[in-house]
């Protein structure tokens, strides 16, 4: 039995031996295969540079936009009619963020057209909008329309481009001084008595654009107190200058104004709100 096995074992080696060898031929070969393929290149620096030179590409054509824009501007301003205002705020709504205060940049000429009509009023609002984010452009147009801020805060139209600016205005700015302290200031009885332009001033409030100045304005006002407090702006103004006022002696006249109208101002939504506040 023993002698049989052994002669068997040399047989069983033997099929064992053959699949072993096509495995390993199998094994084999596909190692070859492998090492034939080639292996992935690392970017090379042409390849970071291509990439480099596509993205500058990429930024000159889209700054190329705004300047291809600007080169079809109205040629004079007597050609800046309602058609030419309404395509220059669509071309201003339409383009990218970053590329709108180039197009306001170069229409800064044509400051003074837009204030002639009241399409010209909407672009110089959407111009101020696309300026907002630069200070310097925003200062510039700012100083073209110094003078014409009490205009803009009486026009229906105007007004939002009035609060527009009004609102892109820094505090610390030489600029805003003039505007708020030498132009809204002086005329704020006027424009406390529109509708429009009592908000304005109420803006104004808001940015502080009046530091320093409150009791200057409260002192304008006192003599149309009763006026401004039975008409809604007007009463949010006195509202807003009682329940801001430092102290109470900054109001004291203007609280004494109003008391005296109290059974009148009793008779209107807007001047309880008033009498409610004092």
């Amino acid at each position: 039995a023993a002698s049989g096995h052994g002669r068997c074992l040399p047989s069983m080696l033997r099929a064992v031996r053959l699949p072993l060898r096509g495995l390993s031929r199998s094994l084999s070969s596909s190692a070859k295969q492998l090492a034939a393929r080639p292996s992935p290149a690392a970017p090379s620096f042409a390849h970071f540079s291509a990439a480099r030179n596509a993205a500058a590409h990429q930024r000159v054509h889209m700054g190329g936009m705004a300047g291809g824009m600007a080169r079809t501007l109205p040629s004079s301003a007597s050609a800046l009619d309602e058609a030419a205002c309404a395509d220059l705020r669509r071309r201003l709504d339409q383009l990218p963020a970053e590329q709108r205060p180039a197009l306001a940049s170069s229409l800064l000429p044509l400051t003074d057209a837009m204030l002639a009509s009241q399409s010209g009023l909407l672009l110089l609002q959407s111009m101020l909008r696309a300026a907002a984010t630069v200070p310097f452009l925003m200062q510039e147009l700012a100083q073209r329309l110094s003078g014409h801020c009490v205009e803009l805060s009486l026009s229906p139209v105007g007004f939002y481009a009035a609060r527009t600016l009004i609102g892109s205005l820094e505090p610390e700015w030489a600029l805003t001084q003039r505007l708020a302290h030498d132009e809204l200031l002086l005329s704020a009885p006027t424009l406390a008595r529109s509708p429009t332009g009592a908000r304005v001033l109420r803006y104004a409030l808001g940015q502080n654009l009046f530091e320093g100045e409150r009791e200057r304005l409260i002192r304008s006002l006192v003599p149309h107190a009763a006026e401004l407090a039975g008409e809604k702006n007007g009463s949010r103004l006195l509202r807003a200058l009682l329940e801001e006022a430092q102290t109470r002696a900054e109001v004291a006249e203007l609280e004494a104004a109003l008391i005296s109208h109290t059974a009148s101002l009793a008779c209107s939504e807007a001047g309880v709100l008033v009498v409610s506040t004092l």
